[in-house]
């Protein structure tokens, strides 16, 4: 178990509990994965995709080119399913505010740029994206929580700083990693700990690749697990220091096999997948739970990363990825 915290008890959630155990037996398992990696066409690895939940999308798709329209339909099911199920609302929006965060990045860059990139906004944040348009269009930043208010704030300010998008990238997620590190949800709360964790772990591994560890102190994500005092000072302290600093905590196994296909391959791959699985594992800790929200946010959770697969081997299939690249990439 990966930071065990007791989790809630609540009676409300028996009918959804019922609902959630009969759909997780409908994700896809490992042998359907394999399937279609190996399949040789991108409409043959469409067809493995029959009797799931996909199945139903399937004629309305005229190419295998359009692949997310069906995983956009697959997440709108999700989301008004959770919408259904969760007893208490409060945590709904706290599975939203992610994508909240990405469409305040992009009104941020449009509105500097001067662009229209209404078409990267996504439909699943608690703010539709036409309100999100009009608040931008008409600067009324005072209609957004207290906590997008600051983001909005901080992004504009390090921009401007020294007029570098990833400098207003980096403190727009620092803004999210402080708000969701700090929910009053203590499972989504730990959820996001681990990933910040896990991201400064990458951030130090790609920075040490490029010879630029200095640059680990504007970079950094606030809110995880790790003391962030013991990682600076392990992070300036060269590889070997960082890593035995890391072999404390349990992300050791995925840094270890993580830097060392890392040295050998030149590719982020395996970590990649590795940091997924971890936080597959993380929400996995509700499998004997008995009822609660949790196991909605699990659920939620491993369908968005079964969504993030698909994407990946559908356009692997597409672009003639070799099957060895794409189970690599895969975290099941």
């Amino acid at each position: 178990m990966i930071y065990p915290e007791r989790l809630i008890e609540d009676e409300r959630y028996a009918y959804a509990m019922g609902v959630i155990r009969s759909l997780e037996q409908r994700l896809l398992d490992r042998s359907r994965w394999e399937r279609l990696i190996e399949a040789e066409t991108p409409d043959d690895a469409l067809r493995t995709l029959a009797d799931s939940d996909y199945s139903a999308y399937l004629p309305e798709l005229s190419s295998p080119h359009e692949y997310e329209r069906m995983l956009v339909r697959e997440r709108e099911r999700v989301h008004g399913l959770l919408e259904r199920l969760m007893v208490d609302p409060e945590y709904l929006v706290y599975l939203r505010t992610p994508f909240d965060y990405h469409n305040l990045r992009i009104m941020l860059k449009a509105k500097i740029k001067e662009m229209n990139l209404s078409h990267l906004l996504t439909p699943f944040g608690n703010i539709p994206p036409a309100e999100m348009e009009r608040i931008f269009q008409d600067e009324r930043y005072d209609k957004l929580p207290s906590h997008l208010q600051v983001a909005v704030e901080r992004g504009v300010v390090a921009y401007y700083e020294k007029y570098r998008m990833d400098m207003l990238d980096h403190a727009v997620d620092r803004c999210m990693f402080e708000y969701l590190t700090s929910l009053e949800f203590p499972f989504m709360r730990n959820y996001w700990r681990c990933v910040a964790d896990l991201v400064n772990i990458r951030t130090v591994l790609r920075l040490d690749v490029r010879d630029e560890r200095e640059k680990m102190r504007w970079v950094y994500m606030p809110g995880g697990f790790l003391p962030e005092k013991e990682f600076m000072a392990a992070c300036d302290a060269g590889m070997d220091s960082f890593l035995h600093f890391i072999s404390r905590f349990p992300y050791r196994e995925v840094v270890e096999d993580g830097y060392s296909y890392l040295k050998r391959e030149n590719s982020f791959l395996r970590f990649e997948r590795l940091m997924e699985e971890f936080l597959l594992r993380y929400l996995s800790i509700t499998r004997y739970h008995y009822m609660g929200p949790e196991v909605l946010v699990s659920y939620w959770g491993k369908k968005e990363q079964e969504i993030k697969n698909l994407r990946i081997v559908l356009s692997g299939k597409i672009n003639r990825v070799p099957q060895e690249v794409i189970r690599e990439r895969i975290a099941v």
